[in-house]
């Protein structure tokens, strides 16, 4: 769960990886800002895998709100990188369709969508768009709302970690 390389401003310890702003037909993103961060966390995900020695079979990118978009993003781009990833309380960006072409790949890869049901950030439709457009790619993914609002609930990572815990031990036992 990497950490966005833009700070606000606002203070604290908050982060992201593009600028976005909030309008009534719903969040407009810098483009060109998050298609260069997602080849970013790429290379720093074949990075990690290299210094560590860990194989993209044993390797889970995820993330919270825009963490969980740039997981997607890269897993759905690159799906010969991870073996999954987790979108918390994100969405999946539609800028990336064109970027996505290795469908072979897709079908293999293990998806864990999870999203606040009263979500005042990113309303829980894009939550059913991200599902829905992973059922048209045959993607496999776990899909859970919880009861929550923009956040991580107790229950949810549990669920989570659960998830992680599972498809670690499946690529163990396929060995």
């Amino acid at each position: 769960m990497p950490q966005g390389p833009i700070a606000f401003t606002d203070g604290g310890d908050q982060f992201a990886w593009f600028h976005v702003t909030f309008t009534k037909d719903g969040p407009q993103i810098h483009e060109q800002e998050a298609d260069e961060n997602r080849l970013r966390l790429l290379i720093f995900i074949k990075e990690i895998q290299a210094l560590y020695q860990v194989s993209s079979e044993n390797t889970i990118v995820a993330g919270f709100s825009q963490g969980g978009i740039m997981s997607a993003g890269v897993a759905l781009t690159c799906p010969n990188a991870v073996l999954g990833f987790a979108n918390l309380s994100g969405r999946i960006l539609p800028e990336i369709k064109p970027h996505i072409n290795n469908l072979e790949g897709l079908k293999k890869l293990q998806g864990y969508l999870a999203h606040g049901q009263f979500d005042s950030k990113l309303p829980i439709s894009h939550f059913f768009q991200s599902d829905e457009l992973l059922n048209d790619l045959n993607v496999p993914h776990v899909s859970k709302i919880y009861p929550m609002d923009h956040e991580i609930s107790e229950n949810e990572l549990k669920d989570f970690l659960q998830w992680v815990s599972e498809q670690l031990e499946s690529t163990a036992t396929a060995v």
